[in-house]
């Protein structure tokens, strides 16, 4: 018993085994067959589903195809097995789901699933087509879908091979091959003929479909190259363009159509034309019907022997042909006149001539008075003469001109005198009916009329307007009273002429229109005036007055859209008694579209009578009707966040901006538009600021403002404080004060000082004040104090930028001494300064004091013989030693030649005036302080030569530039044994040199040819004896120096012996002459001598 108990577990486990399941999954049940079925087209298909377990009471077994449930297709093989089947199934790529399906509650559990792929042979292709233009070939076909995967070769089969061609591009199911010089193999486009082979196959089977290329016939061309217009007339064009490159040699030629459409009508053919292997093609397009049109023309090509589906693409051209005189003058009638007898005005009509017969650009009409030489130009279909008498008849000449020039013709006008003139028709009423107007007049009394002409003027205003538009007249039999004209619109003004066979009346225009039923017609019915909220109608009768019994009703209604004139709701009827001339409309929305009639309503009937067509017209803007609500929704320390809703109101109109208005309590309140946003962030405001905010909508004008909010700024970095003030210091300690920042930018916690001593040691002190006091015993003199404020804003220190420093300074005990001290000095600094300028002020007098000496230290010279010599002599006197000049009535030595001479050489033995001198060497003589202090150096290449004497030198040659340690001056001028006084010597111009004692004397000029050195005329051989001067200052019994006058370099040198040289002087002789007057020390070092002095041999008299 044991052991079959154990047989029987193991026969449970190994059916447990070996019970078959969907795939991986653990699903309850399987299908037959697994996975994946692929069968061909036209089989059947056969799936059985098996569930491992028994089924439920409520549980079946169920096939579908992606969603739908197949319950036709199934049949059930058992309790746990089911089959589907279906006959013949077509191509396809579906799931089939088998499910174990709770019928009570519908829920579905899955069991297995299988996807079924249908598929077929490859097919036949029926869509395969090229075309080529000789650089490319292009073919495409379209291949069946087979579901399965199927291989696709083709080929190109040529007379001498075959190959295959890898380059099919694939779209979805649509195939494309292109052959070009580039692909392997490439396009022939020499072979005429070739065929191209498609094989395909896959596991059901396989097919090759060969298909014949015609290349020649399958060309569709490049569009021809290079269109232009060579040459044009008033009614054609010759054309030229050429053929692309690949065409040029095409062996079947090329056809050419050339099509041309000109103010905007159908493409019409201009011509065909054939080619073989030209180049260029050439082509005159004529018969164009009109000068100055402008004309579209495009050609295009094809091979020779395709088909018209293979036109290549248009090259189009425009072209405009040649203007000319307009074709002819406009149309006249013999009564297209209008006379206003009360004003004598008279309008002259004219027929407006065809676009296409004005043959040109710039066209206008020329009219003439015969017998006036003005002439008018105007562009209208009618012109107004002003100031012709009514009694002369007048002949009216009319052209059409462009910028070619007049029409060959003309048309005339002959308007009769007003004594010949025929009367016009009376009454000329003018009836509306739904299809047709209709026009009856009066005839005019004792006229023998051969006809009338009605006129009709196709205008968008009616009388009294101008007629502005195309005019046009028929003629009726004078026995006429009436006309009916079909017309194609109401905007005609309508008149009538009577007209005789000499004569006519000209124009009466209708001013009365009467409506079908007789009534009169109402004039200018017109809006007048639009408001937001109303609309305000005027209206006018032509024929009559308004009746009294009859009321005038306005029906208005909304329309749908402006493109549309349906009325969005119900029309309402707004009444007006009569009789009356206008009517408001009250109580509408504004800026709305509405639709208005107006209507005649007698007032025992409930008949209206529209009397004219609809208005329509839209109200004007108005502020909208609703009020904003706004609210914040973020603040910092600089900005405001708001937002709003957008408006659920009537807007009544455009909503063009909110208006955000801003009001600190501070400043100006301002505003800021916002466009089409429903939130606005306000910024650069001021930290802890009260700031009051509404809005406003706005459309041309702005509705009442919203709700006001209060809002306060956060708190932000202080503004940098003004530079603290001292507020007192001592010897121990400084205190300072400082003003709030501005802005503050919120409560200002407390403030931190900053102190820095004269050592740069640095400290930051906290104060909650704006006053501080600082401790300077231990800190030293000097310390600069700079202050900040700072705020604190949820725990973080906002701090402000420190002030400018402040030097302050704590006051020792010393420091007063030192004070006292330093103003002590200032006063006093003040009558030193005083005294010291007072000193300066005499020195600078006592300078300016003349020296003169007493009469007779100065002996009188012999006067020379010739009026002209002059010797000029300054003495100028110390003004420490108080020397004075000589009297001008004592003179000097006597001069001997004119100021250029030179003083005559004096022989080897005579003794040189320089030898009476006596030097003195008395420390204290006023000369003495005259010695030249420079030697003048000697000029290279000369012999030095030494002065002898103190003796004016005065040459022709200019003079050695030697540095000079004299004051240059004027000097004194001898004169006819007089010397007259040098002006004074002023202490600045004493300053200026080393020996204020010299003085510059005057540069004279010897006459041409002067010999140097010889004896002259009337001048002794001897040089004068000059008598030594003595020195005013000089007390009795002194020893005194020798005075004398030297006019050269006053060096610190003696005077050597006068003896002859015989040495040239090369050095050029100084400008500057100078005269001394005192002692001069004798120099012993040598100076140059001016070129003025010329060595003479005393024993030979000649010079060397």
């Amino acid at each position: 018993m044991k052991n079959q108990s154990i047989a029987i577990i193991f026969a449970i486990l190994i059916s447990l085994t070996l019970q078959e399941k969907c795939g991986q999954l653990q699903s309850g049940g399987y299908t037959i067959p697994h996975r994946d079925i692929v069968i061909e087209r036209g089989n059947s298909l056969n799936i059985t589903c098996h569930y491992n377990k028994p089924l439920k009471g409520d549980e079946i077994l169920t096939f579908k195809r992606q969603t739908d449930e197949l319950t036709s297709l199934v049949r059930k093989i058992n309790e746990t097995s089911i089959e589907l089947y279906i006959e013949r199934v077509e191509k396809q790529e579906s799931t089939f789901i088998c499910n174990l399906k709770n019928v009570t509650d519908g829920k579905e559990q899955f069991v297995c699933m299988n996807s079924v792929l249908v598929g077929s042979a490859p097919e036949n292709i029926t869509d395969f087509e090229c075309t080529n233009n000789l650089d490319m070939l292009s073919c495409s076909w379209t291949v069946k879908h087979t579901y399965v995967e199927t291989n696709e070769t083709v080929r190109l089969i040529f007379p001498r091979g075959q190959y295959e061609f890898n380059g099919i591009k694939e779209r979805g199911q649509r195939r494309i091959m292109i052959l070009d010089q580039n692909t392997n193999p490439q396009y022939r486009r020499s072979n005429s003929i070739f065929a191209i082979g498609v094989h395909m196959e896959n596991i059901f089977g396989n097919i090759t479909n060969n298909f014949t290329v015609e290349n020649f016939k399958i060309v569709i061309p490049n569009p021809p190259e290079n269109l232009t217009v060579t040459q044009l007339t008033t009614n054609s064009f010759y054309l030229q363009w050429r053929v692309p490159l690949s065409m040029r040699s095409f062996t079947p030629g090329l056809d050419h159509k050339i099509l041309y459409t000109c103010k905007s009508d159908d493409w019409q053919l201009g011509g065909n034309k054939s080619s073989t292997h030209e180049k260029v093609i050439e082509f005159n397009l004529t018969g164009i019907p009109f000068p100055n049109s402008i004309c579209e023309i495009a050609v295009s090509m094809k091979s020779a022997i395709a088909n018209d589906s293979y036109w290549s693409k248009n090259a189009s051209i425009f072209g405009i042909t040649e203007s000319t005189i307009p074709a002819r003058p406009p149309a006249i009638n013999m009564g297209s006149f209008e006379i206003s007898n009360p004003d004598g005005k008279f309008f002259v009509y004219w027929e407006q001539l065809a676009k296409e017969l004005q043959n040109g650009n710039e066209f206008k009409y020329e009219v003439e008075v015969e017998g006036h030489v003005k002439k008018f130009e105007t562009t209208s279909n009618y012109h107004e003469f002003q100031n012709l008498p009514k009694e002369n008849s007048y002949k009216i000449n009319i052209w059409s001109k462009n910028k070619i020039g007049l029409s060959k013709e003309k048309s005339t006008l002959y308007i009769p005198p007003h004594t010949r003139r025929i009367d016009k028709p009376t009454e000329v009423i003018r009836i509306e009916h739904q299809d047709y107007l209709e026009l009856s007049w009066n005839p005019p009394q004792r006229s023998r009329l051969t006809n009338y002409t009605i006129f009709f003027c196709d205008s968008k205003r009616d009388r009294p307007h101008q007629c502005k538009g195309n005019i046009d007249w028929i003629n009726v039999p004078p026995n006429a009273t009436h006309l009916n004209y079909t017309m194609t619109s109401k905007n005609y003004q309508i008149g009538i002429a009577a007209n005789s066979l000499h004569s006519s009346s000209g124009i009466e225009w209708a001013s009365c229109t009467k409506l079908n039923n007789g009534k009169s017609k109402m004039n200018k019915v017109h809006i007048s005036k639009v408001e937001a909220r109303s609309i305000t109608i005027e209206w006018s009768w032509e024929c009559s007055q308004p009746s009294p019994n009859e009321d005038y009703i306005l029906s208005y209604c909304r329309i749908k859209s402006p493109s549309s004139s349906d009325c969005k709701d119900n029309m309402t009827d707004y009444v007006i008694k009569g009789p009356a001339t206008q009517g408001k409309i009250t109580g509408l929305v504004p800026y709305t579209t509405y639709l208005i009639n107006v209507s005649i309503q007698p007032s025992n009937s409930t008949s209206r009578l529209q009397i004219d067509k609809p208005l329509l017209n839209t109200t004007d803007e108005a502020a909208p009707d609703g009020i904003l609500k706004i609210f914040a929704t973020e603040i910092t320390n600089s900005s405001i966040s708001i937002k709003w809703n957008s408006p659920d109101f009537p807007i009544n109109g455009v909503l063009k901006y909110f208006l955000i208005h801003i009001d600190n309590g501070t400043t100006v309140p301002w505003a800021e538009k916002v466009d089409n946003e429903t939130s606005y962030k306000l910024e650069n405001l001021q930290s802890y600021s009260n700031y009051t905010i509404y809005a406003s909508t706005c459309t041309t004008f702005c509705s009442e403002p919203s709700n006001h909010l209060v809002l306060t700024t956060l708190k932000g970095v202080p503004a940098k404080i003004k530079t603290p003030v001292s507020n007192g210091s001592n010897s121990t300690s400084i205190s300072m004060v400082w003003e709030r920042p501005n802005p503050p930018r919120g409560e200002i916690d407390h403030y931190e000082v900053r102190i820095k001593d004269s050592s740069g040691n640095e400290e930051v002190k906290k104060t909650h004040s704006q006053i501080y006091t600082e401790n300077c015993e231990e800190k030293g003199n000097e310390f600069k104090v700079a202050v900040r404020a700072v705020n604190i804003f949820n725990g973080t220190s906002l701090y402000g930028e420190f002030s400018d420093e402040l030097n302050n300074y704590c006051h020792g005990k010393g420091t007063y001494i030192f004070y006292i001290i330093l103003v002590g000095a200032v006063v006093l600094s003040f009558p030193t300064i005083y005294f010291i300028k007072w000193i300066y002020v005499k020195l600078l007098n006592m300078s300016d004091v003349k020296v003169e000496l007493p009469d007779g230290l100065v002996q009188k010279l012999p006067k020379a013989k010739h009026n002209e010599d002059h010797e000029q002599t300054i003495e100028r006197a110390s003004t420490d030693e108080g020397t004075r000049l000589l009297d001008d009535k004592k003179t000097a030595a006597p001069a001997s030649e004119k100021s250029e001479k030179v003083a005559p050489s004096m022989e080897r033995d005579q003794p040189s005036p320089t030898d009476q001198l006596q030097v003195s060497d008395e420390k204290n003589s006023l000369r003495q302080r005259n010695v030249p202090t420079k030697i003048a150096d000697i000029v290279a290449g000369s012999k030095p030569t030494f002065l002898s004497s103190p003796y004016s030198m005065v040459g022709e040659h200019e003079m050695l530039k030697i540095s000079s340690p004299y004051v240059q001056h004027g000097g004194a001028i001898m004169t006819a044994g007089r010397l007259d006084p040098a002006p004074p010597v002023t202490m600045s111009e004493m300053l200026k040199t080393k020996n204020p004692g010299y003085v510059s004397h005057d540069e004279v000029r010897l006459p041409k040819g002067y010999a140097f050195g010889a004896p002259a005329k009337n001048v002794p051989t001897t040089a004068p004896q000059v008598d030594l001067l003595t020195a005013a200052a000089t007390p009795v019994g002194a020893t005194s120096s020798p005075n004398y006058v030297q006019a050269s370099d006053g060096s610190q040198m003696s005077p050597p012996s006068m003896a002859p040289s015989s040495s040239h002087l090369d050095a050029p002789a100084p400008k500057g002459v100078y005269v001394s007057v005192g002692d001069v020390a004798a120099s012993t070092q040598p100076v140059m001598t001016s070129r003025g002095y010329v060595s003479y041999d005393t024993k030979s008299g000649k010079n060397d």
